[in-house]
């Protein structure tokens, strides 16, 4: 009865034959598994038997390296000769799984948001696959914080409030969890899987960002029908405050335009000296020593100045192109400063609305979080 229950090998050329070949070390395992079955079902028992036949399912290259083990001749044992075989591939995943394969993994599916269905599903396959066998060797909350990390900020936040909505807060009587280790990992792969349910059919590959649960409060809802307008409006104050920003920029230009404009007009006073001696009545200028010329330029330099910025009252002098000068000094000084006086006050109205923007923009902040928490607190009291 029992010869008539077993089966045959497959034939080494069968399609559905395993195979392993030098260019995949990493599938030895997998090899090795199975035909240790189908040992077991063609009743092959005999280790030296086994190593003679599992040679038919390898390629020539393995076949050369495996006859050369210290264990494939009469005196190793079928299991030291596998033993000696997963030994020297150490590219294959062994039983007690990889962190860095577990990273690969994480790698190949990140930044995934609630509307990813199928790429989440693949996700939670692979990932709980090595994390079982990672979980005494890294502890969970190290895992949790893998799995979090591939998913975009605000799908992570949904799993979150989700998963203090279902379970309660870690600290609870009920739980008494470490703040590292709040959750285990199957719960938070429960709340995912059904939120990917909850998931609005518009597309794969797409975000739809948080889903509004199947029962909520009229308050809840109130506050999240309201958020996205809170989210306008907060929009169109940050660009006032980019306008305004703009502006003050604009009158910090215009302040220094004014600057050189003093200094070009100090400059212009300077080089009018040379001319002030000039006679507008078309007579001869009168020669003087250097002495007497030196002292005359002296003094015109000092009353200039003295009249430039208002020190004395003006004498009155006989020279009309001095006369000419200090006037026209005098009225541009005048017409600057005033200038002046108005940009500085356009520049203390602009900082007064910028600072009004600041408040509304910080009550605004304050009103969503407010909102938020507000909304978070009522689903707890519900569960509860």
């Amino acid at each position: 009865m029992a010869e008539q229950r077993r089966e045959r090998m497959p034939l080494s050329t069968s399609r559905d034959a395993p195979r392993f070949t030098h260019k995949q070390p990493e599938e030895v395992r997998r090899f090795l598994y199975r035909m240790e079955t189908l040992f077991e079902l063609a009743g092959i028992t005999e280790d030296q038997d086994k190593k003679k036949r599992i040679l038919d399912y390898v390629d020539a290259q393995t076949e050369k390296e495996w006859r050369g083990c210290d264990n494939f001749g009469n005196n190793g044992t079928w299991k030291d000769f596998v033993k000696e075989i997963k030994e020297s591939y150490p590219e294959a995943a062994d039983d007690e799984g990889s962190v860095a394969d577990l990273d690969q993994i994480c790698r190949e599916h990140a930044r995934l948001g609630q509307g990813h269905t199928s790429e989440l599903h693949s996700l939670i396959r692979k990932f709980k696959a090595e994390a079982k066998k990672l979980k005494e060797i890294i502890g969970n909350g190290v895992i949790i914080n893998k799995f979090m990390g591939c998913l975009t900020p605000a799908f992570a936040d949904l799993v979150q409030d989700r998963l203090l909505t279902k379970y309660g807060h870690y600290k609870d009587e009920t739980r008494k969890r470490h703040k590292d280790n709040q959750y285990e990992l199957s719960e938070v792969l429960t709340v995912v899987s059904a939120l990917i349910d909850e998931t609005p059919r518009r597309g794969e590959g797409r975000d739809v960002g948080r889903a509004m649960p199947k029962e909520t409060s009229p308050t809840s809802a109130k506050v999240k029908l309201e958020e996205p307008e809170a989210e306008e409006k907060l929009a169109h104050l940050q660009d006032g405050v980019m306008a305004i920003n703009k502006e003050l920029t604009s009158m910090r230009s215009f302040m220094q335009t004014m600057t050189n404009e003093l200094r070009n007009t100090s400059q212009f006073v300077q080089a009018s000296r040379g001319n002030s001696g000039a006679r507008t009545d078309g007579a001869a200028p009168t020669l003087h020593s250097s002495q007497q010329v030196g002292k005359g330029v002296n003094n015109l330099r000092e009353q200039t100045v003295a009249s430039f910025y208002g020190w004395v009252e003006e004498k009155v002098s006989d020279n009309k192109t001095f006369s000419i000068y200090t006037n026209a000094v005098r009225d541009t000084r005048d017409d600057m400063l005033e200038r002046v006086n108005q940009g500085t006050n356009q520049k203390s109205e602009a900082d007064e609305k910028l600072n009004k923007l600041y408040d509304i923009v910080a009550g605004l902040v304050n009103t969503r979080s407010s909102a938020k928490h507000s909304e978070v607190q009522q689903r707890n009291e519900k569960d509860f």
